[in-house]
């Protein structure tokens, strides 16, 4: 059986199944915790990933290749992880009291230098000592249908953003600013860790929707720090939050990632919908 097949029967197969079961059942808690308008919000938001990755899948032909492995697949793993675990305690000391740590590392971290600097920068720099270069990381042109995928995903973020400008917040200057820090602090640098290094090499090791399931959930737990200062430390409530909010949203461009082969779509629209309500 070819690549490609395999590929479109993995799809319908248990990771989806057990990623909707894992949704459902935080959607539940989430509820039940008292927080069911959180809960709704979520609903709604996967309602609309779920209606962006349909109309992907029909415009954009998807992945056929395999990613090129290049030299020391787990030192790549490794390298990947270690950004990961890096970036990820600092959010979590971001949220806690302590102010010193705060006035050093806040403002740093708050421009986004210091997430592009280890996410892209360092990440990059090892991984083209291990053989690879930018196409096999997601920097490369889309496939045919792209274009279009790519006004649907990006016209869809600023429409959300024009509707919270309409309300007020934020202000177009403020609007302007948020975009273009999450550019580097959010859209490409956790577009790229994510999805063009983790999601790539995963497949080198898992099938696609193995792959694509794995690097979503890594993506919510990894924003432990952010979603439990939303729990106010309710452990099982940030559990719910990583699960619905995040990992939903890294499901949705890991597959727009792999159906375009690239990550250039993925940053803008994080870098927009970091700044609207979508989040």
């Amino acid at each position: 059986m070819s690549r490609e097949k395999t590929t479109r029967s993995s799809f319908s197969i248990s990771p989806f199944r057990l990623f909707v079961g894992l949704y459902l059942a935080a959607f539940t808690i989430l509820v039940m915790e008292g927080h069911r308008d959180d809960a709704l919000r979520t609903f709604r938001y996967s309602l609309m990933f779920a209606a962006l990755a349909f109309v992907t899948s029909r415009v954009a032909r998807g992945i056929t290749d395999v990613p090129r492995p290049g030299r020391h697949l787990w030192a790549q793993l490794a390298t990947c992880g270690a950004a990961i675990v890096a970036t990820g305690l600092v959010s979590v000391r971001l949220g806690s009291e302590d102010d010193t740590y705060h006035e050093v590392v806040g403002s740093v971290y708050s421009s986004g230098c210091w997430q592009f600097a280890v996410e892209v920068c360092a990440v990059y720099f090892v991984l083209r000592c291990l053989g690879l270069s930018g196409p096999d990381l997601g920097l490369r042109r889309w496939v045919s249908g792209g274009t279009m995928v790519a006004l649907l995903w990006i016209v869809t973020a600023f429409g959300f953003l024009s509707v919270d400008m309409m309300d007020g917040m934020p202000a177009p200057d403020e609007a302007a600013r948020q975009i273009f820090q999450n550019v580097f602090r959010n859209g490409f640098s956790e577009e790229f860790l994510f999805r063009g290094v983790l999601l790539s090499r995963l497949r080198l090791i898992l099938t696609d929707e193995w792959a694509l399931f794995v690097q979503a959930l890594l993506f919510g737990i990894w924003h432990y720090g952010a979603d439990v200062r939303v729990a106010e430390g309710n452990t099982l409530v940030t559990a719910c939050f990583m699960i619905t909010v995040q990992a939903v949203f890294g499901y949705a461009l890991g597959y727009l990632t792999l159906r375009t082969r690239s990550i250039a779509i993925g940053s803008a629209f994080h870098a927009v919908a970091d700044a609207t309500s979508i989040i």
